[in-house]
């Protein structure tokens, strides 16, 4: 048997608390953001060994925390970091695909990783 879904209710009740779900969604947006803005802001405070070991560096938190606060800042380092790791990841396949073959030089080497984030 075939039902119809129920109908979305009507009136001012309904948009009242339509806007009432959307005002209290942005706030608690806002206050993960803020959350997470925070923490990424500790970061500063990690030596560069403890960074490194995280996959970042000092330059890709100045760089998150540089973002519009809108942006997640945590999601910005989460991508800095998969960007550095895939870099280094073809720089070392780069290294390897250089043989030397009758004394000839194969393959091409990368240069340096570029940053999405400007210094």
């Amino acid at each position: 048997m075939f039902t119809l879904p129920p109908r979305p209710a009507k009136g001012f009740a309904a948009t009242a608390a339509r806007a009432g779900r959307s005002v209290f969604g942005m706030l608690v947006n806002w206050r993960r953001r803020r959350r997470n803005r925070l923490a990424v802001k500790q970061l500063l405070g990690w030596n560069e060994y403890m960074l490194k070991d995280i996959g970042l560096t000092r330059a890709d938190v100045r760089c998150a925390l540089r973002e519009h606060r809108k942006v997640e800042a945590s999601g910005r380092l989460r991508i800095l970091a998969v960007e550095r790791r895939a870099t280094n990841r073809a720089m070392a396949r780069a290294k390897l695909s250089i043989v030397t073959i009758d004394g000839r030089q194969t393959g091409q080497s990368l240069g340096t990783a570029a940053s999405t984030c400007d210094a």
